[in-house]
């Protein structure tokens, strides 16, 4: 519960951060208008459809000029849209250089471990073993 403000003219009192009542230090605010330079006010559009009107440059409302857009085609050359790939399981499907949906040839690779050179025969290429405990030495 909040205690009373002990004033019958509570209109101009504000509940501080330690409990107590102060007298509010009302101020009149005054704001700039927008312009490019500086952030501000922006005038209302003049309309009672505001709906598709943008605020330009030049800080005026003007009608938006909603256009439907074409895209064409995907081709080597140029971007555009990718038709679908026609199946119902499309997570294994790559889209080829022919512009054309394929399966993906997904298989599991084996590689083995690289082996070290000797004196008279090089090593082999292939993937690096985990070090084993107390090989602190190795690079």
């Amino acid at each position: 519960m909040v205690k009373s403000s002990g004033s019958s003219n509570t209109s101009n009192y504000v509940l501080t951060g330690n409990h107590a009542w102060t007298s509010a230090k009302l101020t009149d605010t005054t704001y700039a208008n927008f312009t490019s330079a500086a952030v501000g006010l922006v005038k209302a559009s003049g309309s009672s459809n505001t709906t598709n009107y943008v605020l330009t440059g030049n800080h005026a409302w003007t009608s938006a000029k909603l256009t439907d857009t074409t895209y064409g085609n995907f081709t080597s050359g140029a971007a555009g849209l990718v038709k679908a790939s026609g199946s119902s399981n499309t997570s294994n499907y790559v889209l080829t250089g022919n512009h054309a949906w394929t399966s993906a040839k997904l298989t599991d690779t084996t590689y083995a471990n690289f082996t070290s050179a000797t004196a008279s025969e090089a090593g082999e290429k292939g993937l690096v073993p985990a070090p084993t405990t107390g090989t602190t030495a190795l690079i």
